[in-house]
Order: C-alpha cells, then sequence, then structure tokens
C-alpha cells in the first residue's frame, strides 16, 4: 500500500501538473515552430546569396571573355601592343570566373554543373590554343592576310563560347528557382504546421481535463456501479492515479478480494468435503475387497486427475507388498526391491506420504514408482496405527500434486484404508463363523451351504461331486491316553495333513468329533477312490510330534467314499452314502478306503 501512495498523486497535483503541462507543451511547440521557420528563412538567404554570387560570376565569365575578344580585335586590326594587354587582362578573369562558378556550385548540383563547366573550360582552352594564340602570333610578325575571314573563324568560336555559358547561366537559374520555390513551399508548410500544432496544443488541452476528470469521476462510477449490481470491485489504478480515489477504490477491492478468496476457500472445502463423503458413502456399501481397491482407483483418477494409479497391499505372510492395482507378471515382479521389502519404501517406512517432482534432487529412486517426468505421490494406507499397504499416483505435468490434491488424495486414502481394515476383520469374523476354531477346517454349517450349490453346479453341468468321510481310528484312546490336550494335538495334525494333500478348489470340513468330510468338485468316483487312498496313506505315514507323544507315534484313518448322483441325488444322501462307506471301511478292519459301491460286496 505504500508503495501504491507513492505512485499516486492527489488531485490539486494532478490539476498543477495539468496546467504547467499544457503551458510547457505549447512553449516548447512556438519555440520549436520559430526554430523550423528561422531555418527554412537561412535556407531560402543562403540559395539567394549562392544564386547571386554564381550568377556574377558567369557575367564576370561574359565580361572577360568580351574584353579578351575586343582586345583580341584590337591588336590585329592595329597592331597597337596595349590591346594586348585587354586580352591577356581578360584571360586571367576568365580562369577568375570559371573558378569562382565551380566554388558557388550547389552540392546537389555539382554532378549535373560540372561538367557544363568543364566544357566551357575546354572550349576557352581550344579558343585560346586553336585561335586567339595563333592568330595574335602571326600578328606580331606582320598584317594577317585575310584578315576578314579569320575574325570571322574567331567570332564563330565566341559565340560558341557565350552560347554554352548561357545554357550553363539557364540550367543554375533553373535549379536557383526550383530551389527558391522549395524554400518558399517549406515555410508556407510551415504557417500551416503553427496553426495545426495550436490546435492540437489546445486539443491536449481538453484530453488533459477530460483526463483528470475520468481519474476522479469515473473510477467513482464504476464503483457504485459494481455495488449497484453485486459485481466484485474492480482493481484501482496505481500508476498516476488520484490518491484519494485510490485509496477509497483499494480498500474496497482489498475487503471485496478477502471476502471471495474466503468464499472461493469454503466453496473447495465443500467441494472437497463433498466429494469425500460421496466416496465414503460408497466404499460403505462396498463388501469385497476388489471391489474397494477398483473405486479408490476410479475416485483417485477423478478427483486427484491423477495419471497413474497402483495399489499395493501387505500380504498375510512375509514383509514385501502384494501389486493389486495394476497386477504385475512374475518377473516384473522380481525386479522391483520394495515388493520383497516394503521398508525399501520410504512412505512405508516413515509411515508418511511422500510428494516429489521427479527431477527434485530428493526424489525416490523407486522404478515402480517414480515416472520418467512429471510428478509423484506415495501415501501409505494407514488404518489403527497399521500400515496395510501403500498408493502411488503419478501426472506427467511437474507440480501437479498441490496443498488441495495431496489434501484430497490424504483423505479419500484415509477413508479408503479404514473402509478396507472393516472389510477384512468383517471377513475375518466370518471366516472364523465359518471355521472350526480348533483345526481351522471348515465347519459342518459351511459344508452344507457349499455343499447345496456344489449339487446345483454338478446338475447344471451334468459333472460328477465325490464326497470323502473321515473317521479317525480308535480316537479315543488318544484322549484317554494323552488327555483332551494331546487329542486336540491328534485333531489339528490330521486337519493341516488333510488341507496339505487336497487339491485348490477341494473343501475340507470338520463334521463332528474326529469326523471329517471333503468335497471333491468335478471328481468321478474312481478318481475319488485313488485320491482317498494317497490321503490314507499320507496319514498313516504322518508322524505326531509332541512332548506328550512317544516317538514313532502314528495314527490311522477310515474313510468312506461316495458320488453323485450315482450315490445320492442331493447333498444329504450323498452325505449320508459316504458315511455308510465309512462305517464299511471301520466294520472291516479300519485303516482302510471303502466306496459306496463296495459296500454290498
Amino acid at each position: 500500500m505504500l508503495e501504491q501512495n507513492r505512485n499516486t498523486r492527489s488531485l490539486k497535483a494532478f490539476l498543477y501538473m495539468g496546467l504547467v503541462g499544457i503551458s510547457l507543451v505549447f512553449a516548447l511547440t512556438g519555440y520549436g515552430l520559430r526554430l523550423y521557420v528561422e531555418s527554412r528563412l537561412s535556407e531560402q538567404a543562403e540559395a539567394q546569396v549562392r544564386a547571386l554570387s554564381r550568377h556574377r560570376a558567369q557575367q564576370s565569365l561574359l565580361l572577360s571573355l568580351l574584353d579578351e575578344e575586343v582586345g583580341l580585335r584590337g591588336y590585329l586590326a592595329t597592331g597597337d601592343p596595349k590591346l594586348l594587354n585587354t586580352y591577356y587582362q581578360g584571360s586571367r578573369e576568365e580562369a577568375d570566373a570559371i573558378r569562382n562558378t565551380l566554388d558557388n556550385l550547389d552540392p546537389a548540383d555539382e554532378e549535373e554543373a560540372t561538367p557544363l563547366v568543364q566544357r566551357i573550360q575546354a572550349m576557352v582552352r581550344a579558343w585560346h590554343e586553336e585561335v586567339a594564340d595563333p592568330m595574335v602570333r602571326d600578328r606580331a610578325k606582320g598584317t594577317i592576310a585575310n584578315l576578314k575571314a579569320v575574325m570571322e573563324k574567331e567570332k564563330q568560336h565566341f559565340e560558341a563560347i557565350r552560347e554554352a555559358s548561357e545554357s550553363l547561366l539557364r540550367f543554375l537559374d533553373g535549379r536557383d528557382n526550383a530551389r527558391l520555390n522549395a524554400v518558399e513551399q517549406s515555410l508556407a508548410t510551415a504557417r500551416w504546421i503553427s496553426i495545426a500544432a495550436m490546435v492540437v496544443v489546445f486539443l491536449a488541452g481538453l484530453l488533459v481535463s477530460r483526463w483528470i476528470l475520468r481519474k476522479v469521476a469515473d473510477p467513482l462510477v464504476e464503483l457504485a456501479d459494481a455495488a449497484r449490481a453485486g459485481r466484485a470491485f474492480p482493481e484501482p489504478e496505481t500508476i498516476e492515479s488520484v490518491r484519494e480515489v485510490e485509496v477509497l477504490s483499494r480498500a474496497l477491492f482489498d475487503l471485496d478480494v478477502r471476502v471471495r478468496e474466503r468464499e472461493q476457500t469454503l466453496r473447495q472445502d465443500h467441494d472437497e468435503a463433498e466429494a469425500i463423503r460421496e466416496f465414503a458413502e460408497l466404499v460403505q456399501r462396498i463388501e469385497q475387497e476388489d471391489d474397494l481397491l477398483v473405486a479408490m482407483e476410479q475416485a483417485l483418477r477423478r478427483l486427484v486427475r491423477a495419471d497413474r494409479v497402483q495399489i499395493f497391499l501387505r500380504p498375510t505372510i512375509g514383509d514385501g507388498l502384494e501389486a493389486r492395482i495394476p497386477r504385475l507378471e512374475p518377473e516384473e515382479i522380481d525386479k522391483h526391491r520394495i515388493l520383497r521389502e516394503a521398508v525399501a519404501c520410504r512412505a512405508m517406512q516413515t509411515g508418511h506420504s511422500v510428494s516429489l517432482d521427479t527431477k527434485s534432487p530428493t526424489a525416490c529412486i523407486c522404478p515402480l514408482g517414480v515416472p520418467a517426468k512429471g510428478s509423484y505421490m506415495c501415501l501409505p494406507l494407514l488404518a489403527s496405527g497399521k500400515v496395510m499397504g501403500l498408493v502411488n499416483l503419478q501426472a506427467s505435468r511437474s507440480g501437479h500434486f498441490d496443498v488441495a490434491l495431496r489434501r484430497i488424495s490424504k483423505s479419500c486414502i484415509s477413508v479408503a484404508a479404514a473402509a478396507l481394515q472393516a472389510i477384512r476383520a468383517l471377513n475375518l469374523a466370518k471366516e472364523e463363523a465359518l471355521r472350526d476354531g480348533l483345526t481351522g477346517a471348515f465347519n459342518r454349517r459351511f459344508l452344507s451351504e457349499v455343499l447345496a450349490k456344489e449339487i446345483d453346479h454338478a446338475k447344471r453341468g451334468n459333472a460328477s461331486l465325490s464326497a470323502l468321510m473321515f473317521d479317525i481310528d480308535h480316537f479315543k484312546k488318544f484322549n484317554d491316553t494323552f488327555g483332551h490336550e494331546g487329542g486336540d494335538r491328534v485333531l489339528l495334525a490330521f486337519a493341516h495333513c488333510l488341507r496339505d494333500q487336497v487339491r485348490m478348489g477341494d473343501l475340507v470340513a470338520r463334521y463332528g468329533g474326529e469326523e471329517f468330510a471333503v468335497l471333491l468338485p468335478d471328481t468321478t468316483y474312481e478318481v475319488a477312490m485313488n485320491l482317498a487312498e494317497r490321503l490314507r496313506r499320507r496319514v498313516e505315514a504322518l508322524t505326531l510330534v509332541g512332548p506328550d507323544f512317544p516317538s514313532g507315534c502314528h495314527i490311522t484313518t477310515s474313510i468312506g467314499v461316495a458320488t453323485y448322483p450315482a450315490h445320492g441325488e442331493d447333498g444329504e444322501s450323498l452325505l449320508a452314502a459316504a458315511d455308510k462307506a465309512l462305517y464299511g471301511a471301520k466294520g472291516s478292519g479300519r485303516n482302510r478306503v471303502v466306496g459306496f459301491c463296495d459296500i454290498g460286496l
């Protein structure tokens, strides 16, 4: 404000400046016109003097030539030597007249006039050398024969010289007249310029007066119109403006700027809060982890305008990161250290976001998260103080992630991290509700739900579905010998053995007590029998390890096999058939596999 006040002037200063400026312009214009007219007059006088000097030089040349002719003719006629003095005096004056003519030539005329003067010089020289001087020498020897003819020849030469001299004189007079006319025209132009300058000075005075009024009245009118229409107050002029108007305009403008900046900030905060609220409402309706990650990617692309979004999550086992969006090929995963060691990432190590330009001297060296050019931002997924993963945002423009975008990114990722933690907690609760608390195998309720779905799937696809029923042989002896804790270890080891040996997609469930069931989708009766035998042998080879068990302690199992639709048309009948086969195995001596087809044998 102080700097602006130095550039402003009061209304009184503007009035004084206007009057002094008009007077100064008037005086300078008059002085300049005077100098211009005087220069034109001086040029006119110089041209007149030069013309007069040339004219006198030409007259002197003609007179000197005339004296030469008179002296020569008198001498030739009378032979009186005194007349030769007149001839020689004329010759000297002739040379001076030619030199004066050359000296008084205008520089603009020299190119055309000099050849004319030189022609006269040549003609005079030829007249002397070819006519006059030979006649003088002949007359000095005596009377010249045929004097009349000789005199006639001399006269012709002289007339040619005189005509050449008059041609030069006419040329120079024409040039002088043109130059004088130009000077007269310049003087006339100077008079018109003087009149025009006075008019311009008068109009300038009017414009200065209008300018002063505009500096005072127009800003006030504009401020009043803006206030009446509810528009933003215009920014005041800060160069040569009226101080009183400047102070008022500046105060209103600054106030309006602060109000509008505050409104803009509130509007941005509201928009950000609304966008985050909508995102939070969206993620609250999501139940699957993959759907949440996709929603987070789309929200970050839309709200933060990121060109590339990468999402990495911490696996349940290990210290690395798992690339979830986008998926990476195995050979590509091996190239990046942070996928094996999460602590190699600055954001994962500190738990704080990293936002930099690619060219920044402190930029990360991770090729997975740092683009070739532009800017990037890495934000950890934090929930309840635990780092669950990492989000990497990239943009092709340097400085893209400003304060507002960083704030939106952190808010969205914070919401997503809380939702991810909730989804995982809910899934864990569901998983715990569906699994047996001791062995980790699925419970009987989940087995019933999956069995119904698998029966429907087998019906639609005309496929086979096999079921295996297991019973640990003489399990009561383990409880009686090693106690319930030892029996629990036997159940746990048996369940782990089954889960390790079945295929991906097969289901292992604890049916009750020491009985277990295994569902084998898309599996025929013969394949199920072979798999059951392999499992039996694997259980038989299992060694129980622990302080409660003696060295070389083993368990065995009896297995019953049934297949849909041959042995049961629904889930309940299929399990009943497998259970019946199991009892057949136990009744046949245990530690064996019995299929439903073998019960009647």
